[in-house]
């Protein structure tokens, strides 16, 4: 399955334009597409709005995109760049043609989306047939055109030579689907079966026709469903040299069963065997052999579209959580009780555990219910442990501990969990996310500073923030450069004050620039291998190798836009305020000392670690956001077991 940049597949203008593109770019809702010179456009023919796009002369028969202005002027004012023509413009360097055959048009509109896909930097296609003369007239059809098989084969015997790239665009679907909402589901259904079938027949009268002959062909049928709860992924057949029966991975994805649009480019230039100059975004697909490849790509999807539908509730009731339990937890401070025993502030720290072990659970369970049922039973688990640094002490032993085995057992849980990242949206697909990331930090200090006060010994400290460090920073496992960069700062910061090192000491120097040298060390090592396997962190360090300061700025550049935009319009902007008006409220307020001489170590690491992956991060407010969830979750609970036995003492005491 492909899943396509930065929206998901639904957004097909990104899926058609940015194949040369970063994981989180937006190509512009362009229309139209491929048209030949001579056929009408805007009362003029396409050539004259061709040529007064580009002030050039067309000199052969191609098949040209008359928006290519357009296209590449929007491009260029994108957030995330991207280069539209990428595909054509490599191969015609290399001597190759590019030909496009078929159509999603309708009596309605003109529309050849594959043309971007195939185009070069000008919009040029060299070749190929588009509009009425390739399909057949079926009246029983919507909108009359059909894909003749017949002629496109006749027209691929033509031009399928080595040397040419040919696209084809099977438009049946799209043609039903725009037709979807004036049929009965019944006959849409009978139809759509019928399209899977002219296909197959297709598929199978073209490997006759070509049996025995080294051909290469790409074939693009991009328009499923429009019901965005359907479906958010394509699917995706590779049959060539070195691909075996099984399912599709790449270095992008390290997930079997699903690669990127930005892997399409890559894998095509691995088929036609020709020597890469360019640094792309994607990585060459490859095939894993397996058992039953279809059912598991069948449960795949259905998982991957179930957890996409339910995450953004579920992460609308985490904050709506989050925000009771503090307000909740503040109001009891004020009147010295614990208002339902602290049960919504306890929820809070909760739900993280609740949501990575929920993918355990059958798919049936991955909505509201099946969290407030984990989170109920875990809650209900945790309220018997007293007191609170203990009932802490055992919560974030489990969540650490989890959230590791999950880095180091292939990221099974993460991936399917709402607080992990979306693979349908095409941000991430391996590693931690900078939900859990921000939770993974927070998590990792509060446990440091527990362990040390219940053994009363500090080398179990540094085990667990070194671990820490390198589930986040090895290239196998976490992957989170930003992350690791707030790890480093904020532990090195809890680490010097448990040890009572003066910060114009050596020592925490020493310690500071070894941590620096191994994690420059760890990303050394992940540039020097395969273009395939290297992370973000190994190409980050290729960047700095090259002094590449252009790219490296871009890459800064691109971090801070994110986070503004992020900080104004993110929830988790207001989790972050809310905790800054609690904060003052209790302090200024309730004139209650925040922080105990026992804890402030811990709560300065955390705020540390928070802004430092708010800085370092592109969506670090999300991270800061999280970490808060539970750092200050930590730091209200004490405040209130401290306030509520000062007070129950004091009744105590007159009694």
């Amino acid at each position: 399955m492909v899943s396509w940049t930065g929206a998901g597949y639904y957004n097909s203008d990104s899926g058609y334009l940015s194949l040369g593109s970063g994981n989180r770019s937006f190509a512009p809702l362009a229309k139209g597409g491929a048209y030949k010179p001579e056929e009408s456009l805007a009362s003029v023919k396409a050539s004259s709005f061709w040529r007064w796009t580009t002030g050039k002369e067309i000199k052969k028969s191609n098949l040209i995109i008359p928006e290519i202005g357009w296209i590449q002027n929007r491009a260029a004012a994108e957030e995330y760049s991207i280069q539209p023509g990428l595909l054509g413009d490599f191969f015609r360097y290399h001597g190759w043609k590019t030909f496009l055959i078929g159509h999603q048009d309708t009596v309605i509109e003109t529309s050849r989306p594959s043309g971007f896909t195939i185009m070069d930097q000008e919009g040029l296609i060299d070749g190929g047939l588009v509009g009425s003369e390739i399909n057949r007239i079926d009246h029983s059809f919507p909108y009359r055109h059909r894909f003749d098989s017949e002629q496109v084969l006749s027209e691929i015997s033509r031009i399928l030579k080595p040397g040419n790239l040919v696209l084809i665009e099977f438009g049946d679907f799209a043609r039903l689907d725009q037709f979807r909402e004036e049929m009965l589901p019944a006959v849409y259904l009978e139809l759509k079966q019928e399209i899977w079938n002219e296909l197959d027949r297709f598929l199978e009268k073209f490997t006759q026709q070509n049996a025995g002959v080294k051909y290469r062909l790409l074939m693009l049928s991009p328009s499923l469903s429009g019901e965005k709860k359907s479906s958010m992924l394509a699917p995706i057949i590779i049959k060539g040299p070195g691909f075996s029966s099984g399912l599709l991975t790449s270095g992008t994805t390290n997930w079997d069963g699903l690669v990127a649009n930005t892997d399409v480019l890559p894998t095509l230039i691995q088929l036609a065997k020709l020597p890469v100059n360019h640094i792309f975004h994607g990585r060459a697909a490859r095939s894993v052999p397996t058992n039953q490849h279809l059912e598991r790509l069948l449960s795949l999807n259905y998982k991957l579209n179930k957890i996409n539908n339910s995450q953004r509730s579920l992460l609308d009731w985490y904050l709506w959580v989050i925000s009771m339990g503090w307000i909740a937890a503040a109001l009891g401070i004020a009147l010295k009780k614990k208002l339902l025993k602290g049960f919504i502030l306890i929820t809070v720290v909760v739900v993280p555990l609740a949501l990575l072990i929920l993918p355990l659970l059958p798919v049936v369970f991955w909505v509201e219910g099946g969290m407030l049922l984990i989170t109920l039973a875990l809650i209900l688990i945790l309220m018997k442990i007293n007191p609170t640094d203990k009932r802490f002490f055992i919560l974030s032993l489990c969540l650490w501990s989890g959230i590791i085995l999950d880095q180091l057992t292939g990221w099974n849980l993460i991936r399917f969990s709402a607080l992990g990242y979306s693979a349908v949206g095409g941000s991430r697909y391996y590693g931690i996310g900078n939900e859990y990331m921000g939770i993974f930090l927070a998590v990792s200090l509060v446990l440091a500073h527990l362990v040390t006060k219940f053994f009363k010994c500090r080398w179990p400290v540094l085990v667990v923030l070194t671990l820490s460090m390198l589930t986040l920073g090895w290239p196998q496992l976490g992957i989170n450069f930003g992350g690791t960069l707030a790890a480093i700062v904020g532990f090195s910061f809890y680490g010097a004050k448990l040890y009572n090192l003066n910060f114009s000491s050596r020592k925490i120097w020493l310690l500071i620039s070894s941590i620096i040298i191994m994690v420059a060390l760890i990303g050394w090592w992940d540039s020097l291998r395969e273009p395939n396997l290297q992370t973000h962190l190994g190409r980050f360090v290729q960047l700095l190798i090259d002094f590449n300061l252009s790219q490296t700025w871009l890459i800064f550049h691109r971090k801070v836009a994110m986070n503004m935009k992020l900080f104004i319009f993110s929830s988790w902007t207001r989790i972050i305020l809310l905790a800054l008006i609690i904060s003052c409220y209790i302090k200024l307020t309730l004139k209650i000392k925040l922080v105990t001489v026992e804890k402030q170590f811990v709560w300065y690491g955390i705020l540390i670690v928070g802004i430092a992956a708010f800085l370092v991060n592109d969506s670090g407010v999300v991270a800061f956001g999280t970490c808060l969830a539970y750092g200050f979750t930590y730091l209200l609970s004490s405040i209130e077991e401290k306030v509520f036995i000062s007070d129950q003492e004091s009744v105590a005491s007159r009694q």
